[in-house]
């Protein structure tokens, strides 16, 4: 399993964390969870409330918060933990507890103690057969991100950005015993402490978890967030699940968490992803140029509304108005059945299959005024009605 790399353990950079170490005098460090761009996150023993005893500690590299590069992450946190708890999309979002600051050897860094939660969706992929869920599970998940978004983008004003598996997690409702049998696991491994504090990740799995119809997930990181009308950047998304406006430098709405969250229940559901972008041969083209190029071959050319709105079209497209790509020449068009008929998911029927690409088909659409929004999904076909087992 790779880690985040030593050398980014530096001043403004990471802060080495030991085992056993107190921060802010109340938590205990016991286990690494995992790590990311900006930050490591760590299973912590709250030495005073016994409610949540274990939280989530995660440490913001010292660069990236009170400095020249914003992060919106804590505001976004305390708004929407104080915002329309009623809401069904609250509780499937992890919260934050605390927040402080910790000043280390690389520097001043910030640190946000979270609800603990289990592993993510994307390391339960890899307990099934060729990593595609059931669609009854699938349609679970789906049914709960798409209440956060429709509490985070309506409630809360707030524009994730980064819905990917690896940010939908497992709540696990005896976290304590979990934790227990987490450390079980942990010194039967043996992990040793290397001197850089480089500790490998271990996500905390729920051994218990049989029946996957009380499965609840939550959503986390905030840490590229942004608010609806005050972007924290405009380059956002992972690039395998950005949308196309993005791509293009035009505006861009809440409707990018629906193209994201498409691109990840088919990915789901259907074990790969759906668009991949790769660099041509000699560097022909970008793998910017390739993913739009899949995504002119799955759904037809990029409308001139849209092109027209963009920074960026003329890097992509020639200028005679017509939707001709500058270096991708030759493209070979399908379509979104041939993809979902190629390698079928075996949990679902034909008619599964047949409402499961009209949800996709209302979430894909180039023109992010003509998404479905997350509301009007819930209210769709494929989850509200049965589907087979």
């Amino acid at each position: 399993m790779s880690e985040e790399k030593p050398e980014n353990y530096c001043p403004g950079g990471f802060h080495p964390v030991y085992l056993g170490e107190r921060f802010n005098n109340r938590y205990q460090i016991i286990s690494k969870l995992g790590y990311g761009v900006y930050s490591t996150v760590w299973l912590a023993k709250d030495l005073i409330s016994q409610s949540p005893r274990h939280v989530a500690l995660k440490i913001l590299t010292a660069n990236s918060y009170g400095s020249l590069h914003p992060v919106y992450e804590l505001d976004i946190l305390k708004h929407i933990s104080r915002t329309d708890p009623s809401h069904s999309g609250y509780k499937h979002v992890v919260h934050l507890l605390n927040s402080f600051i910790h000043e280390g050897p690389n520097g001043n860094h910030l640190c946000l103690v979270l609800e603990l939660m289990g592993q993510s969706i994307f390391n339960l992929q890899k307990c099934f057969p060729n990593k595609r869920l059931p669609v009854r599970l699938g349609r679970q998940i789906a049914e709960q991100v798409l209440h956060v978004l429709d509490w985070l983008h309506g409630s809360c004003g707030v524009v994730h950005t980064d819905i990917k598996p690896d940010n939908i997690l497992i709540e696990i409702p005896d976290i304590d015993d979990a934790v227990k049998n987490h450390l079980i696991k942990l010194e039967q491994a043996k992990i040793d402490q290397p001197e850089n504090s480089g500790l490998i990740s271990q996500p905390i799995v729920n051994d218990s978890l049989s029946d996957f119809s009380k499965l609840n997930i939550r959503i986390t990181d905030f840490g590229v967030a942004s608010w609806k009308d005050n972007h924290l950047t405009e380059w956002i998304q992972p690039p395998a699940l950005r949308a196309p406006e993005v791509f293009l430098g035009a505006p861009w709405n809440g409707s990018v968490d629906v193209w994201g969250f498409a691109c990840v229940i088919y990915e789901l559901l259907q074990g790969r992803v759906l668009f991949r972008g790769r660099s041509g041969p000699k560097d022909a083209w970008t793998a910017e140029e390739d993913q739009i190029a899949q995504m002119i071959e799955l759904f037809g050319p990029i409308p001139a509304s849209v092109r027209k709105r963009g920074r960026f079209s003329c890097k992509y497209f020639d200028e005679n108005g017509k939707c001709n790509l500058l270096h991708v020449k030759q493209l070979y068009p399908y379509s979104l059945q041939d993809l979902l008929t190629q390698t079928p998911n075996k949990s679902m029927s034909v008619n599964d299959y047949e409402q499961f690409r009209a949800f996709l088909e209302a979430m894909l659409k180039y023109e992010p005024s003509e998404r479905k929004t997350p509301k009007e999904l819930l209210n769709g076909p494929w989850l509200s009605n049965e589907v087979s087992d």
